[in-house]
């Protein structure tokens, strides 16, 4: 088992309030589907563990999809 610690740090300017802003992002799979290249995003269990399914990558007969699981938390 891998255990990742990331921190990711993005820019983009939203016609939103922060207030709203910072509600999608808290909502996993509401905010999966303003990121490219997602197929799916699915709870896994009762926790904040989301499975993420991105679209196939590749050229004729050979091809890649990335499937992953995460666990999110939000500090306030």
């Amino acid at each position: 088992m891998l255990d990742l610690h990331a921190l990711i740090t993005k820019h983009a300017d939203v016609a939103a309030t922060p207030a709203r802003a910072l509600e999608v992002l808290r909502d996993v799979q509401l905010s999966s589907q303003h990121m490219p290249d997602v197929e799916s995003v699915v709870r896994i269990g009762d926790e904040e563990v989301f499975e993420w399914t991105m679209q196939k990558l590749g050229a004729g007969q050979v091809s890649l999809q990335v499937k992953y699981r995460a666990r999110y938390t939000v500090e306030n």
